[in-house]
């Protein structure tokens, strides 16, 4: 039987983007933006692995990492209101959202048969 623990670091880097309807409104999307940030933190996890026979294995782990929490804003364009007839196209404004705050912990367990040639 073999016993092991794993540590280290981790690096995210999170991509999103949003759309907002509007009821009434003479666009789709009505606003629309982006929001690119980067994590660091740590991963760690552990297992074991049992040998059945001399060529087959089998193994459990868990996994994990913790990247913190994060606040995303989203910086972007949203049309000023209902588009003038005949006046060209429509008119957009920047605009940056409150955004949102997400937990950045990750887990995952798995097990696994091995078979050795």
């Amino acid at each position: 039987m073999l016993i092991y623990g794993t540590a280290g670091g981790a690096w995210v880097r999170i991509r999103t983007s949003n759309q907002v309807e509007c009821v009434g409104c003479s666009a789709f999307p009505w606003a629309w933006g982006t929001s690119n940030d980067n994590h660091v933190g740590l991963a760690y996890g552990g297992g074991v692995e049992w040998m059945i026979t001399p060529h087959v294995t089998i193994k459990a782990e868990y996994l994990a990492a913790n990247l913190g929490t994060a606040s995303h804003t989203f910086v972007g364009q949203s049309y000023s209101g209902t588009k003038i007839v005949n006046a060209g196209p429509p008119i957009t404004y920047d605009y940056r959202t409150d955004g949102y705050s997400h937990d950045l912990t990750f887990q995952a367990a798995r097990g696994a048969l091995n078979f050795k040639f």
